[in-house]
């Protein structure tokens, strides 16, 4: 059995009925080739997903009181360490989220074992996807690999993460708007290579005194290309007698592309994936970065935390999929440190966690606090009031009547 019919069991799918959307079904990718191949494209692409990958889905469970604990050991191993037999899961959530903004849609099909419990989850790649409906109004999905294969499972079954959704009902809309953009960047480093090739080269008209045939001034141009023209002539210096005269031709020179032009288109691809040149080559500061997060971090967060938990767990309405985004947190130097000088005395922070912030090893007893006796906690600030009212301090409940009250 090979590796798609092991992760995609064999099954007879349902009679179903193409399910008519707004925009319709078909493949997903670049409008005029693929963005992917782009160098600016693919970098600003990178700088998400490597930090979105950092993401950590823990499976949680409320409780009626309002709060809430981890859950599903198994599980949270599987959606943090292996999803499935052949990625780690930085290497799926990398996959998830790169082809997410390369193809404004990821997939990723959910296996489950006999019993309903998630066993793997499968990035897919797929060339094209079609939505069916049963007799019973149930939503399927038909996916189309780039080999040919193709495969039938309910929409429930895949997680379905999609950006610019708004002309169609199911499936987020190409990337067609960016395509002028990507088309210039690689006219840039087209025109950079050209201009690059041909700078040591000669351009010019070889003049001959006198009349001659067109024999001879074919033999004559043939033995100046290959004495100057060739790959061996690197200098690009020409030596004559008065056989010939040779007159440069300077207009022939491809137009030079400065650093601002390639910056501003480079700028343009950025913009339409909502991120800065900071966060592309890493110089961010904690401005630069916290914009980024808010405005892309955080969306991505709760996309992938509500689209999880839906696909997860359906109905079952007491547990969720959390997106926790602590790994990714960025503090500069000189606001780490204010803000251990600030919070560590209030007590707000463990001693491992004040480690871990200074980029320590954690100790074997850095569980507890310290606390400066300058702060001190609300119902001792209560009972203090209290005393100063002339009414000495009383013990921790409600508080009776007093000077202070408004009876």
């Amino acid at each position: 059995m090979g590796l798609f019919d092991t992760i995609f069991h064999r099954r007879k799918p349902p009679q179903l009925t193409e399910l008519v959307v707004t925009g319709g079904s078909g493949g997903f990718g670049y409008h005029g080739g693929d963005p992917w191949a782009s160098d600016v494209y693919r970098a600003g692409v990178d700088a998400i997903a490597r930090i979105a990958a950092k993401f950590v889905l823990q499976p949680t469970v409320s409780f009626s009181d309002g709060t809430t604990a981890n859950c599903d050991e198994r599980l949270s191993h599987l959606l943090q360490v292996k999803p499935n037999h052949y990625q780690t899961s930085y290497d799926y959530l990398y996959q998830l989220f790169s082809t997410l903004y390369v193809k404004n849609n990821a997939y990723a099909y959910i296996q489950r074992n006999a019993i309903g419990q998630v066993v793997a989850i499968y990035p897919l790649h797929v060339s094209q996807v079609r939505h069916f409906e049963d007799a019973n109004g149930i939503l399927y999905s038909a996916f189309t690999f780039s080999n040919g294969k193709s495969f039938v499972c309910p929409y429930s079954d895949v997680i379905h993460l999609r950006r610019h959704l708004n002309t169609r009902d199911i499936d987020g809309d190409t990337n067609s708007p960016i395509d002028a953009g990507i088309s210039l960047t690689e006219s840039m480093n087209r025109g950079i290579e050209a201009s690059i090739r041909t700078a040591g080269q000669l351009k010019g008209i070889v003049k001959v005194p006198g009349s001659v045939s067109a024999t001879k001034l074919a033999e004559l141009k043939a033995e100046f290309e290959a004495t100057y023209l060739s790959p061996a002539n690197a200098g690009g210096v020409v030596t004559s007698d008065a056989t010939f005269e040779f007159i440069p031709i300077d207009k022939t020179q491809p137009p030079a592309i400065t650093s601002e032009d390639q910056k501003t288109a480079a700028t343009k691809i950025y913009n339409y994936l909502g991120i800065s040149e900071p966060i592309v080559n890493g110089s961010f500061d904690d401005s630069t970065f916290g914009a980024f997060e808010e405005s892309v971090i955080e969306a991505l967060a709760l996309q992938t935390a509500l689209e999880f938990t839906a696909k997860i767990y359906g109905n079952n309405h007491g547990r969720r999929i959390e997106c926790q985004t602590s790994r990714i947190r960025y503090i500069g130097t000189a606001n780490r440190n204010e803000l251990l000088k600030n919070v560590l005395p209030m007590g707000a922070l463990t001693i491992n966690e004040a480690r871990d912030l200074m980029g320590l090893a954690p100790l074997a007893d850095g569980s507890y606090r310290i606390q400066s006796l300058n702060y001190a906690t609300t119902d001792v600030i209560s009972q203090y009031q209290i005393a100063k009212s002339g009414q000495g301090i009383k013990s921790l409940g409600p508080i009776e009547k007093g000077a202070d009250s408004d009876e």
